[in-house]
């Protein structure tokens, strides 16, 4: 699944890319129970090479973090680990040099930022008589999500019935899907 590209397993298999990647979900009728299902369960991991930053992300003989695939980027971009490239340009640079009283050269660095909302990333999936599921999940975009869902279920849309529940102050960082693929097959 994804948002944009359908690069995401619901479980990690073979490889773990990311730090928080899901490898295992439990189920069980009592969080003590759960907890102690959890605690069972053991992944052998092999340390991959690591990828911190862009340069070492697009160097030549960089770690591929979707290897095999070339359908995981919008676009053309430059290097298999670039997802989308946008260039944005606006106005002549070099005009506007030619007036500035000052010119500040430099390269510059940021750290990812994302959305700090105060809500918990949480949902809940009843399984429905009919065999599909009702998820109850805040939410920015339900039918993005529900084309997401669906075909991970191997169910048609119409048996994903989802109700949003409050997003509260979301600023764009609950467009993505977290737990609901989760939650449903849980369910």
């Amino acid at each position: 699944y994804g948002l944009e590209i359908q690069d995401t397993p619901v479980l990690a298999h073979g490889k773990v890319r990311h730090h928080g990647e899901p490898v295992a979900i439990v189920a069980a009728d009592h969080p003590e129970t759960a907890r102690r299902a959890a605690a069972k369960i053991r992944i052998d991991y092999r340390e991959l090479p690591l990828i911190t930053d862009e340069a070492s992300a697009t160097a030549p003989g960089a770690v591929l973090v979707h290897e095999g695939r070339d359908d995981h980027h919008i676009g053309h971009v430059p290097h298999p680990n670039i997802v989308h490239r946008q260039p944005i340009i606006r106005g002549d640079a070099d005009e506007a040099a030619k007036r500035a009283d000052v010119i500040v050269r430099g390269e510059y660095a940021f750290g990812m930022q994302d959305q700090a909302f105060l809500g918990p990333e949480s949902g809940l999936a009843v399984p429905s008589e009919d065999g599909g599921v009702e998820l109850y999940v805040a939410t920015q975009w339900l039918h993005s999500d529900l084309g997401q869902i669906a075909p991970v279920l191997g169910l048609p849309e119409d048996k994903v019935r989802m109700t949003l529940s409050g997003v509260g102050g979301a600023f764009g960082g609950r467009e993505d899907i977290s737990m609901q693929i989760h939650a449903c097959l849980l369910a």
